[in-house]
């Protein structure tokens, strides 16, 4: 466990990936169920120094989906002080908003979970935006909803109007909505931001 304990406190709140890769690589070789025993010793005061860094949550990646390591994982942390339990479980519940697994986790460790609701879609939108929102829904499809933005001019009605509603268990897809912003319609980007300011 002492070598996984020292790559644990190698990483570092540093936003690059790829200065990391090797230290990625090596956890992964030990065996799972070390690693959850390890990372549930370090998690607490590796957050208090360090704050919820998502470089620790890549590092712990397999508690998030290996059995073993997520046992592991558990068992350790009924070791944990009710103030390091409160730090561990903030950070679980931010490294759940990316990855799903440490959901379990939180559930695991008998942390209240709060469901996101699924917000009614307005009879009164136009007959075009419910479709667009069913569809997102159904399939996961951006197709409606992103149409009216790759126009001249865009219309971003559709997709203003979606994210002003909660999407029960495909939470976690609502950062698709705007994600290809970045790489379909960059030159608007401006303009969405001015949009949603006036929300």
């Amino acid at each position: 466990m002492a070598g996984i304990t020292a790559l644990l406190w190698a990483l570092h709140p540093l936003d690059s990936y790829g200065i990391y890769e090797a230290v990625y690589g090596r956890l992964s070789e030990f065996e799972a169920a070390d690693v959850g025993q390890a990372g549930a010793a370090v998690l607490p005061d590796w957050v208090a120094e360090r704050g919820s860094h998502e470089n620790l949550a890549f590092g712990l990646g397999q508690v998030a989906w290996d059995e073993d390591a997520a046992a592991a994982f558990v068992a350790q942390a009924a070791s944990w002080t009710a103030e390091e339990r409160e730090r561990a479980i903030a950070t679980m519940r931010l490294w759940a908003e990316e990855e799903p697994g440490w959901q379990d986790i939180l559930t695991e460790l008998g942390a209240e979970i709060e469901p996101v609701p699924l917000d009614p879609i307005p009879d009164s939108w136009p007959a075009e935006w419910i479709r667009a929102v069913e569809e997102f829904r159904a399939e996961g499809s951006l197709t409606l909803l992103w149409r009216p933005i790759e126009t001249a001019p865009a219309d971003f009605g559709p997709l203003l109007a979606a994210l002003q509603l909660d999407h029960g268990e495909d939470w976690r897809e609502v950062r698709r909505l705007i994600t290809p912003l970045s790489v379909r319609r960059p030159d608007v980007i401006p303009e969405f931001l001015a949009a949603v300011a006036e929300l």
